[in-house]
């Protein structure tokens, strides 16, 4: 079964990998430009439906804490969930431009003169620190790629399989199971996936 590691030090998590004493292999793997190279129709495929589980959930607390307006919250979380563009400006002195009114409102919070902003839209992209996803979202994504990598190897229902254990944190995953099963795991992650930035072709999901 997956497990959501972040906030544990080190003694927590050999706690963790010790209490799994029958599986003796670790395979580790860290998300090179992670952030950076999250397609847009990979989040909402696999953080959207997570979203959509949680905001009813949500307006229901809210709603027994006393909050004065929980469907209204709960809409607008909502709406901040399900937004997968970004803006990204450059200021740069004595130039004119001009840019629509869906990127100007959020221009008018930096302060520099609109007219020397030019704005760039980026779809997918999570920036560092985003406030959910950067470590909810790519850990939900960690997840579904190695339930993929598993999958591709030949093991059906990993989750439900107590050869395996997966420990994620954003991009950085651990995965434990059994000696044999690892050049089988190796194997398909290493084909699915890319060791350099910039491949020629595309890999496994994209």
């Amino acid at each position: 079964m997956p497990e959501f590691i972040c906030g544990l030090n080190l003694m927590e998590l050999a706690e963790v990998v010790q209490s799994s004493d029958h599986l003796t292999a670790a395979i580790c793997s860290d998300g090179a430009a992670y952030d950076s190279n999250q397609h847009e129709w990979m989040q909402r495929a696999v953080q959207q439906p997570l979203w959509d589980k949680f905001i009813p959930c949500f307006e229901k607390w809210l709603a027994e804490n006393g909050a004065r307006f929980p469907s209204r919250t709960a809409e607008q979380l909502r709406r901040h969930f399900s937004c997968y563009e970004n803006f990204l400006f450059a200021h740069i002195p004595g130039l004119e431009t001009e840019m629509d009114e869906g990127m100007r409102k959020y221009a008018r919070l930096i302060p520099k003169p609109l007219d020397e902003l030019v704005g760039i839209r980026l779809n997918g992209t999570t920036f560092s620190g985003h406030s959910f996803r950067t470590t909810v979202g790519n850990t939900a994504d960690s997840v579904c790629q190695q339930y993929y990598y598993l999958e591709e190897a030949g093991f059906r229902d990993a989750w439900l399989n107590p050869d395996f254990r997966l420990m994620a944190s954003g991009d950085d995953v651990m995965l434990l199971t059994r000696p044999e099963h690892v050049e089988r795991i190796r194997a398909a992650m290493e084909r699915l996936s890319s060791r350099v930035k910039y491949s020629p072709k595309p890999i496994g999901l994209g």
